[in-house]
């Protein structure tokens, strides 16, 4: 089966200020160099008890709350000020002045309609696309569940300090960075700081080399980061600004900003009207002057010819055309914060990055299910349980096939994810590649619910970095017992004996091993994540314990 992209020191060492920890950190080494009693004698916490209430609250006072700074977005004045900014604008407002003293108030009128609607219709687009990612400013957790004075509460994450003992589940997300202590299969998805779909098991081993890179830190979990299978407690090591998400937002809101080349043509269209249409028409008036005109004629003139060479109506084109552009993006949920900015990426041929999952949804979706020598396709994306099942490009009828519901029950079955379906929008609680199991074994029909009632589950070996497989017993329908696996092929096949076959079970042939072996560097090859599953009667009177 295939996807795709598919115990410490006691409070009494909580005298020493914890500020010298949290500030040190340019200096002493880095937390996950550290073993968990260095981490704990270093903050001045306890492993197991956490902190007391006293020291949290002077711990409070002194770092202030566990919260991101609120990005300085753009008032709604600066916004519709930068409007005005270009200097053909500014050509437009000087000419419908110089119109207006000259008599022609229909002239004056017109140029500074085509100001305000081309002003209008920017501020409002980029007045949208400011209140869209002031939405999305951060991704900061609303409550986390902490151990203090020995027992477990839960509290505002805003209320975190270094040095708290925080617990972790499946399904929530991390309120603050901290060192890992005690942990049983914890999976964090870290793609909101690395990029990787992939969820990153952890560990509670201090790591050697102090310049370890982000994503290779596996005991330590970070702010906003999802917990998808296991849980774990933390000792909080950062809060706030100082969280790595914290220096995402500053290195955000230091970054600054540069001209488009859309704008900068404009302005050096501007400069040159600004600089050639006054000699141009100081020439004019100068030569009509000579033949003997009025030179207050030809001044009338030559104010009138510099008035008709402003493009007025270039700003207004440019800003309309532009809008368009950005609400067409918008409906491809692509948000522009600066109108300018749609020309650019509307000139991009080419992006480059460094890892798919950067730019992917990080959804799994299950492509094709390889039943022997038959590769059944399937059809659908993302979490939403609609597809076909196709063999050869034509549809089959699930119902009827055994062996293809045995695959899919085996993977709905062997599997900790949940799938919630809340408010019309499909989320994944724990392993992607898990919930792309689930979703589809509902397009065949086979919804998690009943399947668990039918088999229910009567214990488990988790999935380790050293087996490579997961296994769940199960009781049958009919009273006996049955064990499910999913992991790494080559893991599976090294421990099979036989294969369901188009005529049922028949024994694993070393032909039929090098030929598994080959489809499976096939399936690699074409970029897709390859699972097996299989599955074993166990005697009469088995049970888990055994």
């Amino acid at each position: 089966m295939t996807s795709d992209n598919a115990a410490g020191e006691r409070n009494g060492a909580q005298n020493r200020p914890s500020g010298q920890t949290a500030r040190s950190r340019e200096t002493a080494e880095p937390w996950h160099t550290l073993a968990v009693a260095d981490v704990a004698r270093r903050l001045g916490t306890d492993v197991t008890r956490g902190l007391s209430a006293a020291e949290v609250s002077r711990r409070y006072a002194e770092h202030g709350p566990n919260a991101l700074a609120d990005i300085k977005g753009r008032s709604s004045l600066s916004i519709f000020v930068h409007q005005f900014r270009s200097l053909i604008v500014g050509l437009l407002v000087a000419a419908s002045g110089v119109a207006l003293v000259l008599g022609e108030h229909i002239e004056a009128v017109a140029i500074l309609i085509v100001i305000v609607l081309n002003a209008t219709i920017g501020f409002l687009t980029e007045w949208k696309a400011e209140q869209a990612l002031v939405g999305l400013r951060n991704q900061t957790v609303p409550v986390a569940h902490v151990v203090r004075d020995g027992a477990e509460d839960e509290i505002p994450a805003a209320e975190l300090v270094p040095g708290d003992l925080a617990v972790l589940a499946a399904g929530a997300r991390v309120p603050a960075d901290g060192r890992i202590v005690e942990n049983v299969r914890l999976q964090v998805e870290e793609a909101a700081l690395t990029g990787e779909s992939l969820a990153v098991s952890k560990t509670n081993d201090p790591l050697p080399d102090r310049d370890t890179p982000l994503g290779d830190r596996v005991n330590m979990v970070h702010m906003g980061t999802a917990v998808t299978d296991g849980r774990a407690k933390f000792i909080v090591t950062a809060t706030g600004i100082g969280t790595e998400m914290g220096q995402i937002g500053t290195l955000i809101e230091e970054a600054g900003t540069r001209g488009t080349p859309l704008e900068e043509k404009l302005a050096q269209l501007g400069r040159v009207l600004l600089l050639i249409v006054p000699g141009l028409c100081a020439i004019i008036a100068l030569a009509g002057w000579l033949r003997g005109n009025s030179f207050l004629y030809m001044l009338e003139i030559a104010i009138s010819l510099a008035i008709a060479a402003v493009p007025e109506g270039l700003p207004a084109v440019a800003t309309m055309t532009l809008a368009l552009g950005m609400q067409r993006m918008a409906r491809r949920h692509a948000l522009i914060r600066r109108l300018p900015a749609v020309e650019t990426l509307g000139s991009t041929t080419v992006i480059c990055t460094d890892k798919t999952g950067t730019l992917t949804r990080n959804e799994m979706t299950v492509r094709v299910v390889q039943l022997g020598a038959r590769r059944v396709e399937v059809t659908g994306t993302g979490y939403t349980p609609t597809g076909e099942f196709r063999v050869e490009s034509q549809r089959i009828d699930v119902s009827a096939d055994d062996s293809l519901r045995l695959a899919l029950r085996i993977g709905a079955l062997c599997n900790d994810a949940r799938v919630d379906r809340a408010d019309g929008a499909s989320t994944i609680l724990g392993d992607p590649t898990e919930g792309a199991l689930i979703v589809v074994a509902e397009k065949a029909g086979l919804t998690r619910d009943v399947l668990e009632h039918e088999f229910p589950r009567e214990g488990e070996i988790p999935f380790t970095s050293e087996t490579r497989r997961m296994v769940t017993m199960h009781q049958t329908p009919v009273g006996t017992k049955v064990s499910y696996v999913k992991g790494s092929p080559g893991t599976l096949l090294a421990t099979s004996g036989a294969e369901v076959g188009p005529g049922g079970v028949v024994p694993l042939t070393e032909e039929s091993r090098k030929r598994w072996e080959t489809l499976n560097g096939e399936l690699a090859g074409g970029a897709l994540r390859v699972l097996g599953v299989a599955y074993r009667d166990l005697p009469k009177g088995y049970h888990a314990d055994d």
